[in-house]
């Protein structure tokens, strides 16, 4: 039996719309800036200490500068969750699974159900508190995930990995 691999007609793909994207839980985003601030906290609090118990003479500017340095990074971090939230988005699709991010660097990812081998819901505790999990899809070949969808609530999460799982046992 001799392979051929057959052209397929562009407009015979199927077409990513826009609007078949569903968003994330709006409360992920909440549940980014309070982690992203306690990062920044946590930050400033050890160069505070660090200034605090440090000999070094004549620092008062530079440390001011750092100051400012970090409190312009946080700043910064809020306002890429902020506008890049509404940019990110997930769709299920019958034969895969599509998750879009990014504002600046845009990018979209696609994976075939029929390529996945391992499915994981993770919730750790702020995700928990919020009422959140993440969706974790690996494909073959890697220890890696290929892809992670956080900011879900635990019941679609739990709903998509019963449909890919029941898609991955067809193929099976």
């Amino acid at each position: 039996m001799q392979f051929e691999n057959q052209n397929i007609p562009i407009d015979e793909l199927p077409i990513i719309k826009e609007e078949d994207f569903s968003p994330l839980e709006a409360n992920f985003k909440t549940f980014l800036f309070i982690r992203n601030s306690i990062f920044f906290i946590v930050l400033l609090i050890g160069v505070l200490l660090f200034q605090y118990f440090s000999k070094i003479p004549d620092s008062q500017w530079g440390f001011t500068v750092l100051y400012i340095v970090i409190i312009v990074f946080w700043i910064i971090s809020m306002a890429v969750v902020y506008i890049g939230f509404k940019y990110k988005g997930y769709i299920l699709r019958k034969h895969d699974v599509v998750y879009k991010s990014g504002f600046i660097f845009q990018q979209k990812t696609i994976i075939p159900k029929n390529r996945i081998q391992h499915i994981e819901i993770r919730q750790g505790i702020m995700l928990r508190m919020f009422g959140l999990s993440k969706l974790v899809l690996y494909t073959a070949g890697g220890s890696t995930s290929d892809l992670s969808i956080s900011g879900l609530k635990p019941d679609i999460s739990n709903a998509m990995k019963e449909e890919i799982s029941r898609k991955i046992a067809d193929n099976g």
